[in-house]
């Protein structure tokens, strides 16, 4: 959580933590995983809430169910900006079928999903975009100049193009 820290908040803003129980679970390990999840993560946004400016706002949010689901539903119901996901734990062959919750948050999430897979050492300096030359590379841009306040650092954009050879 700390890479949070380092993204560039609007005032008033809010991060919301999240967690999701597995809904496959029975309901003893369910209630027991809930209460573990709502202390780690109490606990974590007291930490974080010390890192950022006072004017923004920290809460923790565990919800039971299908991870990808739930957050991209919370992401929506809040109007949120942005998901921010680190990179989970080996399930290296669950996710080689059914792919990463992750990936499926960025399939579904209508709105720019920031995967990260290492903790930042620095503030981030210099923003790297990834595009597809498509209607969405305008609205990413746009969201990109909204998150980087003036004066802002120079921008990569990088578009791969796969050739049909």
């Amino acid at each position: 959580m700390a890479g949070l820290a380092r993204l560039p908040l609007a005032e008033s803003g809010l991060v919301t933590l999240v967690h999701v129980v597995p809904g496959s679970l029975a309901p003893r390990e369910q209630r027991d995983a809930e209460r573990d999840a709502k202390q780690s993560l109490s606990e974590e946004a007291r930490h974080l809430a010390a890192s950022l400016p006072n004017s923004v706002r920290v809460q923790a949010v565990v919800k039971v169910g299908g991870a990808a689901r739930e957050i991209t539903e919370l992401a929506r119901t809040q109007a949120a900006d942005l998901i921010v996901m680190g990179r989970g734990g080996g399930r290296a062959l669950r996710d080689t079928f059914l792919g990463s919750t992750a990936e499926r948050v960025m399939r579904t999430a209508k709105l720019p999903v920031l995967a990260v897979r290492l903790a930042p050492r620095t503030a981030y300096r210099r923003p790297a975009m990834a595009i597809d030359l498509d209607e969405s590379a305008s609205r990413v841009f746009s969201w990109l100049l909204r998150m980087l306040p003036p004066p802002r650092p120079r921008i990569e954009i990088v578009h791969a193009l796969q050739s049909p050879c």
